[in-house]
């Protein structure tokens, strides 16, 4: 009787213990649960500004980059404006010159070219003032698409039938700080003022 009885308290006391274990388990889980919840959250919410951080990061370097492109196109319009303003210096102080044209004819994308005339049985005698006599030579400018064209006009101007020898056309560069204004550049490696070229029918 006493054996029973210690039996049924035995299986009691172990009841018992086994529900408090069963219910600190179930409260260990719950609490586990949650804070696997809140590290889901926080490792969420770390990536969350990850990204945030990335996207401004990128957004810097292409501030950044707009910076030193706007300084870049600055540095080069100041550079320009300085260049522009040197040579109007130049040209305001370079002496005057004056050009002689071969006639008004002028056009939309029509260059400058300068080409010498001259005509010997002239002499020296028909010298107008300011001028070179026409044996020597005069150094004419017009505009025109090409040297073929101003040739033309000025073989037109003063035929050779007169006595005219007109020379090589050259691309013509008044545009310099005065120290070659008016004089022809070189064209397929011959100068207008050292190679005239001068003949009849050019």
């Amino acid at each position: 009787m006493t054996f029973s009885l210690m039996n049924m308290i035995s299986l009691l006391v172990l009841a018992i213990a086994g529900a408090v274990l069963i219910l600190s388990g179930r409260r260990v889980l719950r609490l586990i649960r949650k804070v696997e919840r809140r590290l889901s959250r926080t490792v969420d919410e770390k990536n969350m500004l990850a990204a945030k951080l990335r996207q401004a990061r990128r957004e810097a370097d292409n501030v950044r980059n707009a910076i030193l492109e706007a300084e870049t196109h600055i540095a080069q319009m100041v550079a320009a404006t300085n260049a522009a303003e040197a040579r109007m210096t130049r040209l305001r102080d370079a002496p005057k010159q004056s050009i002689l044209m071969l006639d008004r004819e002028w056009r939309r994308f029509d260059r400058l070219w300068s080409l010498m005339i001259a005509n010997g049985s002239l002499g020296r005698q028909e010298a107008a003032a300011g001028l070179p006599p026409w044996n020597e030579g005069r150094m004419f400018h017009g505009f025109a698409r090409s040297p073929e064209e101003l040739h033309a006009r000025a073989l037109t101007k003063y035929p050779p039938a007169e006595g005219f020898i007109a020379g090589v056309c050259a691309m013509a560069d008044i545009t310099g700080d005065g120290s070659n204004a008016g004089q022809p550049v070189e064209v397929n490696g011959q100068s207008g003022r050292r190679h005239h070229g001068l003949s009849a029918h050019g």
